[in-house]
């Protein structure tokens, strides 16, 4: 669209190398194309694991060990789910709709896969890796009938709260909601492996638009490097629950202090050693929209898994050529 303004020459007044190396390459990842710097992260998030510790012990579960892989995370939904005939009383996982595009990508990549890359020029929806972790969902929603077949990412956290899901995947950035609204002890953990761990990077980062006065654009620039500085960057990160781009930020005074009372704010920042960049491209928001339908109709059982990811592979290759 040209609408932005490449950043490379503001970032250098500020020092360069030395200032962007204070942000999190995981977060960078996506701040780059073409060879040039486009944006600055700032709301920036990840997937983590959410647990219900009083639930664990309950089933007969160590409340201080969440599921480390797929295998786990199975059985420990079959144990934490309660039914009272066919109904379900208690869910022991929830994966929210919604944003299933974001969360399935983390799924592949702990499979040692990749559904897009950065640029949408590597699309490989119907791999292997994406195939097993799309028939896992499949059979935790319709055979071990541990997930609902329809849920909503604003409705989830509310869910979990309640104590209607024992296990939850959400965003960091849901942290803060659950300290401050849970009144049970909970975890907070990477999300659970097979091959490896891995996570995908979500959230907003700060842009300047091309056109605008240079004026304008100085003044944008000097927003944004107050915005992201260490001691903002962490009390934003204090407040929302959101990842604290900077590094520096967790050295701070205030960071140190919350992360004693709630150390589950260090989740997400460690969790980065395992993210990659954001899948995207032209047309983007179309390509992930269709992706998310098309897993809700594998979850209906309306497709199988691979019916699915083939025709999501075909959809893609033609919405991202504009087709």
């Amino acid at each position: 669209m040209n609408a932005l303004v490449p950043l490379d020459d503001f970032a250098a007044r500020e020092g360069g190398k030395k200032f962007l190396e204070d942000f999190f390459p995981g977060l960078m990842a996506n701040s780059y194309s073409g060879g040039k710097l486009w944006s600055i992260p700032f709301q920036r998030s990840t997937p983590v694991f959410y647990w219900n510790k009083d639930h664990f012990r309950e089933a007969g579960l160590d409340p201080e060990r969440p599921p480390k892989n797929w295998d786990e995370l199975r059985e420990y939904a079959r144990k934490l789910t309660i039914r009272d005939g066919d109904k379900v009383n208690r869910w022991g996982l929830i994966i929210p709709g919604t944003w299933y595009d974001w969360t399935f990508e983390g799924f592949v990549r702990q499979n040692g896969g990749e559904l897009m890359d950065p640029e949408g020029k590597r699309i490989q929806f119907s791999s292997p890796q994406a195939l097993q972790a799309l028939e896992l969902w499949v059979e935790l929603t319709q055979k071990d009938k541990v997930i609902p077949p329809v849920s909503t990412w604003g409705s989830t956290p509310p869910d979990f709260v309640a104590g209607r899901t024992s296990m939850l995947y959400h965003s960091t950035g849901s942290l803060r909601f659950f300290t401050d609204s849970v009144k049970f002890p909970f975890g907070v953990g990477f999300l659970p492996g097979r091959k490896s761990y891995g996570t995908p990077v979500g959230g907003a980062n700060f842009h300047i638009l091309r056109g605008t006065p240079a004026e304008n654009q100085k003044a944008a620039w000097t927003f944004i490097t107050w915005m992201t500085n260490t001691d903002n960057a962490a009390k934003w990160s204090i407040a929302s629950g959101y990842i604290a781009v900077r590094k520096s930020a967790y050295n701070t005074a205030a960071m140190k202090e919350y992360a004693q009372k709630v150390p589950g704010i260090l989740v997400a920042r460690d969790h980065l050693e395992y993210a990659h960049a954001r899948m995207g491209g032209p047309n983007f928001t179309k390509a992930r929209i269709n992706l998310v339908t098309r897993i809700e109709e594998t979850l209906a059982g309306r497709l199988t898994a691979k019916q699915a990811l083939d025709l999501v592979q075909k959809e893609t290759l033609e919405i991202m050529r504009g087709k």
